[in-house]
């Protein structure tokens, strides 16, 4: 089993229900002679002073989970469990009812996603959503002490207003209302710190076996890294392509999502076999009837934080591989843009055989860089420097081998004498590559100096129908783990050298010592061998691995700008 992830909001040192307190003071109405005619409601010390009176006001999650492990999510149980700690507490205080006549009457009233949230009281539901309807309003009778409402959310990005009235006969005085906004969904990205980190473990003989790849990362990573047992998932090692970690965030309280892909593989029940737990909820978002290879994770990115055309998003945004004929489900696509803080845009990448867009591109932490990381791009030119650089003679003993188990090129001058690879390279270059860089760097607001340009080259494999994939072993596709002030990058091993002889190792490889010089100086990097499994299986070392996030900023303090408008 692997950790779990800590519930607690970042600076929220504590897990349990959140109060927010209906404070009625003296009101012109309500007392006779009160010195002052303010009627207020405050909230708890993690929200600043009057948050509750502004959008989003009082926030939780939805509650998503199965606390007391049935097998029936949360919100679909009949009654509240023993076990739930997914809910906000709401105390209405006792001076709500002081000076209050026979004539007058204290009501709670909802306005807003009723069917998406309810407010319970003594194990009943008082307001929101119940068996074939919702309830709007709900009377508060005189009680000689604080009544407690337990506040409860189903869906993601939620809200609505709760008003506290008072009425007298027919008139309707308002007396005061605070907002209610459940957390949207938000995905994670490479700056963030790591908590778990996974990749299948497979050993099946010499083509199929990640065994280096495994024991890389269980030295670097320890009791973070988690393997998957090969064998019971069909040796099916793409990691990344099967579900995609996120969360929900409020204080004191943190869902872990799993975004499990309409992908249909062996490793489809992983997460519900081994994920499913107190405070995780496994969700899946498409048409499972039509799957293409643009519905895996691979093809579902996150950029760092960026500043836009002057809009400042603080979870990053989303990217995806695509265009209008061939893209991921509209039903996930559309639901991440429903989100708001993470401002989904599409680019495409169906020039490429599997089509994802992390083949060309990811970012790395760099703390002297101007936002905090640099932009990996896959380069061809790059690539071409390096080779004309080096002795064409040189073997090359990994790309040497016969297909299925290489690309039948014996040295460097297999590269550079082969005028199909340089044309094809050259169209990639000119028609793909520098176009898109181009998206990717307005989307984004990239600085050339932000751009670092991964040496790639692309060929056509056989089963592709003219499509392309790496030839060399995309470095573009790397995977960053961040503990502390610990940053480990792991990527392909280039093999740009020959292997046939034990005394050239990596440290002689031209591609690996231009891929460390050009990188953040503070980044430990391991170069793993992912040949046979993964790189002629037309994937590289980010499309097997995969980790849960920290979350590392409040969307309720950071991101109210990019929030609809309050109901």
């Amino acid at each position: 089993m692997p950790q779990t992830a800590s519930n607690a909001a970042p600076g929220i040192p504590t897990r349990g229900p959140r109060k927010v307190l209906f404070w009625v003071l003296c009101g012109a109405l309500l007392l006779t002679g009160c010195p002052s005619p303010e009627v207020l409601i405050t909230l708890p010390d993690a929200y600043p002073e009057g948050a509750g009176h502004s959008h989003p006001g009082l926030v939780g999650i939805p509650n998503l989970d199965d606390d007391n492990e049935n097998s029936v999510t949360d919100w679909d149980e009949g009654e509240l469990v023993a076990e739930e700690n997914d809910l906000t507490v709401i105390t209405l205080k006792t001076e709500v009812f002081r000076g209050v006549s026979r004539d007058q009457k204290v009501y709670l009233v909802l306005e807003g996603d009723e069917s998406d949230l309810r407010l319970w009281r003594d194990g009943r539901v008082a307001l929101g959503q119940v068996e074939g309807g919702h309830i709007d309003e709900h009377r508060v009778r005189s009680a000689e002490e604080d009544i407690e409402y337990l506040l409860e959310f189903r869906g993601f990005l939620n809200s609505a207003r709760l008003r506290l009235e008072l009425r007298e006969g027919e008139e309707l005085v308002e007396v005061d209302e605070i907002f209610l906004t459940s957390s949207p969904l938000i995905l994670g990205h490479h700056l963030q710190q790591t908590e778990q980190v996974w990749v299948l473990d497979a050993d099946s003989g010499p083509n199929y076996n990640n065994q280096e790849m495994i024991g890389v990362y269980e030295d670097v990573l320890g009791d973070m890294f988690t393997p998957i047992d090969g064998p019971t998932y069909g040796g099916d090692p793409w990691v990344q392509d099967e579900f995609q970690f996120g969360w929900t965030l409020a204080p004191g309280l943190r869902n872990d999502i799993v975004v499990d892909s309409i992908r249909d593989r062996a490793l489809d029940s992983y997460p519900e076999d081994e994920l499913v737990r107190p405070d995780w909820a496994v969700m899946t978002w498409g048409d499972t009837s039509y799957v293409n290879s643009l519905d895996s994770f691979g093809n579902l990115e996150v950029s760092p934080p960026v500043t836009v055309e002057g809009v400042h998003y603080p979870f990053g945004r989303i990217y995806y591989g695509g265009n209008e004929a061939l893209h991921p489900d509209r039903e996930l696509t559309d639901f991440l843009a429903s989100q708001q803080i993470q401002k989904p845009f599409q680019v495409d990448t169906t020039w490429l055989c599997v089509s994802h867009i992390d083949e060309v591109t990811s970012f790395v932490p760099d703390a002297s860089a101007p936002r905090g990381f640099r932009f990996v791009w896959a380069d061809t030119a790059a690539a071409w420097q390096l080779l004309e650089s080096m002795d064409g003679n040189q073997g090359l003993a990994r790309y040497a081998l016969a297909f299925p188990g290489g690309h039948d090129l014996d040295n460097v001058d297999a590269f550079l004498d082969s005028a199909a690879i340089r044309l094809l390279n050259d169209e990639i270059q000119e028609d793909y590559l520098d176009p898109l860089l181009e998206v990717m760097t307005e989307e984004l607001e990239l600085s050339d100096e932000e751009i670092l340009l991964m040496p790639s080259l692309f060929d056509e494999p056989m089963g592709c129908g003219g499509y392309v994939a790496a030839l060399i072993p995309g470095m573009a596709n790397l995977f960053v783990t961040n503990r502390g002030d610990q940053t480990d990058v792991f990527l392909a091993d280039p093999f740009m050298r020959d292997t046939m002889h034990s005394s050239i190792g990596q440290d002689e490889d031209p591609f690996i010592a231009h891929v460390e010089e050009m990188m953040p100086a503070e980044i430990d990097f391991h170069f793993v061998d992912n040949w046979s499994i993964y790189h002629m299986g037309l994937g590289e070392v980010h499309c097997g691995s995969n980790s849960t996030r920290t979350p590392s900023a409040n969307w309720w303090e950071e991101a109210t700008h990019l929030l609809p408008e309050a109901p």
